[in-house]
């Protein structure tokens, strides 16, 4: 994704979300192949602070994408419900067209 496609995205997940990192959290959760995420982990990919991740991980927790949390000694995982993710990511703006970041997927379209 080219950086005005980004910024893009971050300007539409900011208006829908109220959070400009929803979106990237969400594409970054998705391309985790494992069934399990932790928010160290993704605020690495993204470049960002882990309470900016976490704040998105809640949410969606609450939402009932990701189990709750679940506590080991040193860090906290979730679990991802991938088929109900899969769903909530067809319709975001992304990786279908630089051209144009708010186009969605032949296959969003047509549900």
């Amino acid at each position: 994704m080219s950086l005005e496609a980004l910024q893009e995205l971050d300007d539409w997940s900011k208006a829908v979300f109220g959070n400009k990192h929803f979106a990237r959290v969400l594409l970054a959760i998705d391309s985790i192949s494992a069934g399990e995420v932790h928010v160290r982990e993704v605020a690495a990919q993204l470049g960002v602070a882990d309470p900016i991740v976490r704040s998105v991980f809640k949410r969606l927790a609450d939402a009932g994408l990701l189990d709750q949390p679940l506590r080991d000694d040193r860090r906290v995982s979730y679990r991802v419900d991938k088929p109900a993710l899969k769903r909530f990511v067809r319709v975001l703006p992304t990786r279908n067209s630089d051209r144009d970041p708010h186009a969605r997927s032949e296959s969003a379209a047509r549900q």
